[in-house]
């Protein structure tokens, strides 16, 4: 009779702490996934607040101005643009307007911009940024593109100041 007592009092012992283990983790996992959505609200916020500060910048100040912080922030990466500099990832953008494509030294252009020839317009340069892929197929830049028309004029308006 002791060891069925024994027996069941383990057996119990164990049952309620199975239970408390469960709950623990079902604790846990709602924790979790409270956490998870309260960490979406501050990345939508974030994302909110980043664009408003972006399309602030682009609207609040001089073309040319605006343009050189959006060219610092999305294009300096890959390419350069003082006078003489080395070209990067890209090439160096130094006098890019009305220069012919695939014209920086040193520089190995992919064979559909040699072919397209011509020089780069403002026009062209535009349609370029808005999604390289969309213009020239074997463009080794993989930028996905700038979609606001205003952002590209501004950076436009920055290049065009990169000259003689």
């Amino acid at each position: 009779m002791l060891k069925k007592s024994i027996v069941i009092v383990l057996f119990l012992g164990i049952f309620s702490a199975l239970f408390i283990v469960l709950d623990n983790m079902n604790n846990s996992i709602k924790q979790a996934e409270r956490a998870g959505v309260v960490q979406q609200e501050i990345v939508k916020v974030k994302e909110k607040t980043k664009n408003k500060i972006k399309k602030a910048e682009i609207v609040g100040q001089d073309p040319v101005t605006a343009g050189y912080g959006l060219f610092k922030r999305r294009c300096l990466g890959c390419h350069t643009s003082d006078k003489g500099a080395p070209n990067r990832t890209g090439p160096n953008l130094w006098g890019i307007v009305n220069r012919p494509k695939g014209s920086s030294e040193g520089f190995r252009y992919s064979r559909q911009l040699h072919l397209l020839g011509g020089v780069w317009t403002e026009a062209e340069i535009s349609t370029f940024i808005a999604g390289p892929r969309a213009m020239i197929k074997d463009t080794k830049m993989t930028f996905s593109g700038i979609r606001i028309e205003k952002a590209r004029l501004n950076i436009i308006a920055y290049l065009k100041t990169l000259k003689d």
